[in-house]
């Protein structure tokens, strides 16, 4: 009996670190789910801020569905000098995605009266957040060893990166 109660302790301990982890996972994903909607509202507001995150971000690099068709259309129609955030919305249907795109379009992340080094240093957070994500994302699934060798060469470079708004 005495061994029983300590196998259970053990397997009761294990379900603690596991939801331990659970916790951890799903606050990472807040916080990464931040800088993604956080990217996404600050281009939406000022888009010329694309083309100077555009060479380390791409609508790949966005984990969430939403915030990846929000990518997808925000960053096409930019490119063809079409973009529009009033027409985002029609792209979607239903209440919840209609919320989701109204807090990207209505949310200020960063101080207007900030500075421009404060300001520089959320957009490079934002994009080394959401970089790290997907390349983290990428390595768990990679099968080519090249294909890693890729990867830790880009999450190198993110230790260097600095995005001027300059």
């Amino acid at each position: 009996r005495n061994r029983n109660q300590n196998i259970c302790k053990i397997k009761y301990r294990e379900t603690d670190e596991q939801q331990a982890d659970i916790v951890r996972h799903a606050a990472k994903d807040n916080a990464v789910n931040k800088s993604q909607r956080m990217l996404l509202t600050w281009i939406a507001d000022d888009i010329s801020i694309y083309p100077k995150i555009k060479a380390h971000i791409s609508v790949d690099d966005f984990t969430v569905d939403i915030y990846k068709k929000v990518a997808e259309i925000m960053f096409s129609e930019i490119e063809n000098g079409t973009f529009n955030p009033a027409t985002i919305l029609n792209h979607f249907q239903g209440d919840e995605n209609h919320n989701e795109i109204s807090k990207i379009l209505n949310t200020n992340f960063v101080d207007e009266t900030a500075d421009i080094k404060d300001k520089e240093r959320a957009l490079n957070d934002a994009v080394i957040n959401v970089k790290r994500s997907s390349l983290e994302s990428r390595s768990r699934t990679a099968t080519d060893l090249n294909e890693l060798q890729n990867i830790f060469k880009e999450q190198s470079k993110l230790t260097s990166l600095h995005i001027s708004l300059v």
